[in-house]
């Protein structure tokens, strides 16, 4: 028996049944990627008990076990694809899927939007979506460490936008549902306790753990560099660093040093080039918790796992997710980012709080 059930439901309340195939991606691979719209697929052989799909309407793709529901996707409908074949029973269908950061990616400001200056990255980011979308999409969290310039900016892409200011903030966008995007500021997703431990049993934890398939091990090389260039709107650039392998960010910040602060804070993550581990696979039917569904579900948000690997420990955190499950079996990959990009200082933190050890932060 399969260790999750997978059901969705179109418009609330249709359920969609007999779907031999489903695939979840979500989140990103670096660090250095912007954010993008989280898409789902779902495939089948029973045409004829399909629902009139529209597009645009909530869809949502939810793994079942015993009275835990994990919502994996929650979006809309982006297409319907059905292919006929001679006979009835050679019918299949697709249901292509949308999150609300791939709606966002489809929407423009108005004629005359704008934000004045001096006000924090999330209200900068709160105002773009309730200019473009009035109700229909909104912002969740408030926590924001960076101010913004202010900036003309009208029939304006909107994910465009979000992505310039998420990366002055250098915090986190993660949909939630079609109508709502959770916004994480930069010192608020390093505080969340880690999810569990992938592990190969070769070392003690006191985390709940996971057994995993494989491991993927690199070399982070798209996401290392010796100098970081800030092009922060109306300011001169400020740069951090030396050497050939620049990395040039584009931001709103308010003042030249916040935008040296924050070329700074990239010199420090971007200088990692050991080999870290940068996927993780894992089945269903050989977890005993819900670990790596857990981590699959939250990729993308700044939550981290550990893994152990032939005795050594690593903290990672957990950048995006690829869900593929059928009827009999769920597998789950995770893209990874080494804590050694993201160890910024944290007061009291047993991970984050270690003094020449740590990076400082801003």
């Amino acid at each position: 028996m399969a260790r999750y059930e997978w059901s969705i439901v179109y418009d609330g309340s249709v359920n969609i049944d007999d779907a031999q195939n489903i695939s979840i991606t979500k989140g990103r691979v670096q660090i250095t990627d912007p954010f993008k719209g989280g898409t789902a697929t779902i495939s089948g052989r029973n045409v004829s008990a399909l629902p009139a799909l529209e597009i645009g309407k909530e869809i949502e793709i939810i793994a079942e076990e015993g009275t835990n529901d994990f919502t994996m996707f929650h979006g809309v409908v982006a297409d319907v694809q059905i292919t006929f074949g001679q006979v009835a029973s050679m019918d299949t269908y697709e249901i292509f899927c949308e999150d609300s950061l791939a709606i966002a990616g489809r929407g423009q400001t108005g004629d005359l939007f704008s934000w004045p200056s001096g006000v924090s990255t999330y209200t900068a980011a709160f105002e773009v979506l309730y200019d473009a979308f009035i109700s229909a999409l909104t912002l969740s969290g408030s926590s924001s460490s960076s101010f913004v310039s202010g900036q003309s900016a009208p029939n304006t892409n909107v994910l465009q936008l979000l992505n310039k200011i998420i990366a002055t903030e250098q915090g986190y966008l993660f949909a939630l549902t079609p109508f709502l995007i959770q916004w994480i500021g930069r010192n608020e997703y390093q505080t969340q306790p880690q999810l569990g431990t992938f592990t190969d049993g070769t070392a003690a934890t006191i985390n709940p753990v996971a057994p995993f398939n494989d491991v993927t091990f690199r070399s982070q090389a798209d996401s290392y560099f010796d100098q970081v260039v800030v092009e922060a709107d109306g300011l001169l650039p400020r740069a951090a660093g030396l050497g050939a392998r620049v990395y040039t960010l584009q931001t709103y910040d308010e003042t030249l040093g916040q935008a040296k602060n924050l070329a700074d804070y990239l010199l420090a993550t971007l200088q990692v080039q050991e080999s870290v581990p940068s996927t993780i696979s894992a089945i269903s039917e050989v977890q005993s918790n819900n670990v790596a569904i857990e981590a699959a579900q939250l990729a993308g948000s700044g939550r981290q796992v550990g893994l152990i690997l032939r005795g050594d420990l690593y903290d990672v955190f957990v950048e995006g997710s690829t869900v593929t499950a059928t009827p009999e079996q769920s597998r789950f990959t995770l893209n990874l980012v080494s804590s050694e990009a993201l160890s910024f200082f944290i007061l009291d933190s047993s991970a984050f709080g270690r003094l020449d050890v740590n990076k400082l932060g801003f």
